[in-house]
């Protein structure tokens, strides 16, 4: 067997150890959100999502974090974008 064979070779099986690596990572990630949302599904509501805080867990919700994720995501494109299109330009 010469050096180009063997090198072939360990390149195939590392090839192939890497993509069972990554099959594995995903599955494994798929199980963990799936049963995530299995346990967590039920306690989601629309009035869950539109309640604001509260001391009370039956009266609490998550509107004003929402809100608030929502308000930085709109501010962060509204800086982000023409910094991008100058890069882009400039490039």
């Amino acid at each position: 067997m010469n050096n180009y064979t063997k090198n072939k070779t360990i390149d195939r099986l590392f090839q192939g150890f890497g993509i069972a690596n990554t099959f594995l990572g995903l599955i494994l990630l798929a199980f963990f959100i799936g049963y995530i949302i299995y346990i967590g599904a039920n306690r989601l509501g629309l009035n869950f999502l539109t309640s604001l805080p509260s001391r009370f867990p039956e009266k609490s919700g998550i509107y004003t974090a929402m809100i608030g994720s929502v308000w930085i995501m709109f501010l962060t494109a509204l800086f982000a974008f023409p910094v991008g299109v100058a890069a882009a330009v400039y490039l």
